[in-house]
């Protein structure tokens, strides 16, 4: 995409002092675009809401179209591309939300930013439960045929991207820096395959703008914006997981969240968002699935077909939909009644692993569990 004359001037925009996101919407939708802005009378600025006499001169005033250049010559150096809120190309969704961003440096595909998305975002320091958990989400979210969406950062973040580009998946990566800042920088080739495998990295922030703290939680409604919900993999009480997941509920997103043991810090704030009903409890990808709209084109153009007369999955369709660790807990207690010990040993997990996940199955209304630590399916929750 060439460098429209819209791009230099909301760019320009941006870098007057008390004009934020909100600000410099406001003027587009007054003036049509942002080209009327800077012909403006500062009385018809100030007409604005939001403009006072301050602001308003700054933009009559504006004189710096040399650093405007500049960012846009190193944009172009860089094989970047810009899409403005007004370009066909720029996301429908991401565009719904109150604060979307004027513009946005894109390296990658335009078009993976439409498609249908799902955010997978977590603590930065998860535990090999939450590990594994983003790598099997991961995995089936992009193998149905989403985008998988999160921010780059060390631990969930890091390893949705990857399991989404070894599975062949689309993965949307979004800083809290420029584009040639890129952080951490250990994930530099990470996102060179992001890019390779057809997803794109994309930021709000201009080229030369360094990851401050401040930037993330900022990044994270666009984390959220871009995608029809949000997967809360593991995040503690605080945290960048429980702003986005907030986010999201602000944006009317789905979020989606697995439950964890009830000591396990890591997972608090998963247990609090369920607690406070501000977040679905999942067990299987139909779970997600079912709250969101469908794909087009489905991914298994058969799968209606493999619905039961009340459209409701077959037992073995729902097995089939289960993380893979789930999925094989279920399978062994399909041969009947197992006592904890002699299902942790059949199964090949210890048994700090086994029981979140016997947690997750019950509360999703898989299993039961009685006297004497025995396991068992709860068939008539998921027979035909």
């Amino acid at each position: 995409m060439k460098i429209r004359r819209e791009h230099r001037e909301i760019l320009a925009l941006k870098l007057i002092p008390g004009i934020g996101n909100l600000r410099l919407i406001r003027l587009l939708e007054a003036f049509g675009s942002a080209a009327p802005v800077f012909a403006a009378t500062n009385l018809q600025l100030r007409e604005v809401d939001g403009i006072g006499p301050e602001t308003a001169a700054l933009i009559t005033d504006f004189d710096d179209w040399k650093r405007v250049d500049a960012l846009l010559e190193r944009t172009q150096k860089m094989g970047a591309q810009l899409v403005s809120i007004h370009d066909s190309e720029y996301p429908t969704l991401l565009k719904q939300i109150c604060d979307a961003p004027p513009i946005l440096w894109v390296f990658g595909s335009l078009q993976s930013l439409s498609m249908p998305a799902v955010a997978v975002v977590g603590t930065r320091r998860p535990d090999r439960y939450g590990m594994d958990q983003a790598e099997e989400w991961s995995e089936m979210l992009a193998r149905s045929g989403f985008a998988v969406v999160s921010g780059l950062a060390h631990g969930v973040d890091t390893i949705a991207h990857q399991r989404t580009v070894q599975v062949n998946g689309k993965a949307i990566a979004v800083l809290g820096s420029g584009l040639d800042r890129l952080y951490p920088v250990e994930n530099s080739r990470l996102a060179r395959q992001i890019v390779e495998q057809g997803g794109a990295v994309i930021t709000e922030f201009p080229p030369g703008s360094p990851a401050r703290s401040g930037n993330f939680p900022v990044r994270n409604r666009i984390v959220s914006g871009l995608s029809l919900g949000v997967l809360i993999i593991q995040s503690g009480i605080r945290g960048g997981s429980m702003i986005t997941a907030r986010l999201a509920l602000d944006q009317n997103r789905e979020v989606f969240v697995l439950p964890h043991e009830l000591n396990r810090a890591r997972g608090r704030g998963n247990n609090h968002l369920i607690r406070a009903g501000e977040g679905k409890l999942i067990a299987s990808l139909e779970d997600i699935t079912t709250e969101l709209p469908p794909l087009e084109p489905a991914p298994d153009s058969d799968r209606a077909e493999r619905k039961n007369s009340k459209g409701r999955l077959s037992e073995s369709e729902r097995i089939e939909s289960l993380p893979d660790k789930s999925r094989r807990i279920v399978t062994l207690l399909q041969e009947g009644e197992q006592q904890i010990d002699d299902l942790a040993s059949r199964s090949g997990f210890v048994m700090s692993d086994l029981l979140p996940l016997l947690m997750q199955l019950e509360l999703a209304g898989w299993i039961r569990q009685r006297s004497g630590r025995y396991i068992s399916l709860r068939r008539p929750e998921i027979a035909d």
